[in-house]
């Protein structure tokens, strides 16, 4: 809004807007929060910037000590700058509410404004004769100054809180950590080859990429980037995510050299010479350089090949064994048949006779 519009405007509109608004107390709270986040900043700085002036004094001397403190010079400056941009963003919080209170301040109140109508309202009510004309012209422009007070009093709050918008610092994301002779790779360019990363929305690919964001993996196949960084700022095969962006890299590889197709054939040779030739052999080049300092991780592919093999010897061994020659089979010799015994005949036994049973004595 300029100023012609907020003259525009009556003083009661612009009274009654200023002060039924939340007030200055929620641009305090963030300037607090900002002023904290500054503090943090600040301590992460000095907490690495000890730990780079030690990483030399000790026993770790040479190149890669060099490479590693070069390489977190960039991370230390950004953290610096971030401090100084949160104490920015703080004060600019408090120029906005110490603009808001002396705006406030200066406004025609709505008890005033109303004062006003109602001695307007009686001095016209009384104007017998014309006794009351200089009180209504004095009650007139005292109004009159309460409107050109509100509207400049809004004029300048809007430009007060407009500048501070203005200079408040924009954050910038952290730099990678990478070493001092190493150039990042710009969003969607890759530098290996000469050719751009491939960059090929359709729908699959977005179905892919609603998939992966349940996982918390921000893919942009129209971008080329995968969290906001490029396919080769992911490169150590010793984290999950290399895999899964290789994997993602690949089926855009694909994907674009059927987009050339289509359009250039000889620029779709061209990509895929590239391919062959530099983007692809890097990557090997990297799973090599993993593998070669993890040497227990070659063991378990070599376990894995040598299950067959030894499959296969155990059952050549069963098959030495059954070449062997088999000894003769001896029959068993047949036990002659048992002698037969004479049969003794069996007497009956004697049966022994039934004890009498001596007779019941008479009664006397």
């Amino acid at each position: 809004m300029t100023a012609p519009i907020w003259m525009a405007s009556p003083p009661e509109l612009h009274s009654g807007q200023l002060s039924s608004g939340p007030g200055p107390a929620s641009l305090l709270t963030a300037a607090g929060v900002w002023s904290q986040l500054s503090a943090e900043y600040a301590s992460a700085a000095e907490e690495l910037s000890a730990l780079l002036s030690g990483a030399q004094a000790g026993a770790w001397e040479g190149p890669s000590s060099e490479s590693y403190v070069a390489g977190h010079v960039p991370y230390l400056a950004w953290l610096m700058k971030a401090s100084a941009d949160s104490a920015a963003v703080a004060a600019q919080h408090e120029v906005a509410a110490a603009s808001y209170t002396a705006a406030l301040a200066a406004m025609p109140t709505l008890p005033e404004l109303t004062t006003n109508h109602v001695v307007h309202g009686a001095l016209v009510g009384t104007n017998f004769f014309g006794v009351n004309t200089i009180p209504i012209a004095v009650n007139e422009a005292d109004y009159a100054r309460m409107w050109t007070q509100a509207a400049t009093t809004m004029t300048t709050y809007q430009a007060v809180s407009t500048a501070a918008v203005a200079s408040t610092p924009q954050a910038d994301p952290a730099p990678p950590i990478m070493k001092a002779n190493a150039s990042p790779a710009d969003p969607g360019v890759d530098n290996t080859n000469g050719f751009p990363d491939p960059t090929v929305d359709n729908p699959l690919n977005d179905f892919i990429a609603q998939i992966l964001r349940l996982f918390g993996i921000n893919w942009n196949p129209g971008q080329g980037t995968v969290n906001g960084l490029p396919y080769d700022a992911y490169s150590n095969p010793g984290q999950l995510m290399f895999w899964v962006v290789r994997a993602l890299e690949l089926l855009e590889d694909f994907e674009q050299y059927g987009v050339y197709l289509q359009q250039n054939p000889a620029l779709a040779f061209q990509y895929l010479v590239a391919l062959e030739t530099s983007d692809w052999p890097s990557h090997i080049a990297e799973i090599a350089s993993w593998l070669s300092s993890s040497p227990q991780l070659l063991l378990i592919p070599a376990l894995v090949a040598m299950a067959p093999l030894g499959a296969v010897g155990g059952l050549a061994g069963l098959a030495g064994l059954a070449g062997m020659p088999q000894p003769p089979v001896v029959p068993a010799p047949i036990a002659p048949p048992p002698q037969s015994l004479p049969v003794v005949a069996t007497a009956p036994a004697p049966v022994a006779p039934a004890a009498a049973v001596p007779a019941s004595a008479p009664a006397p």
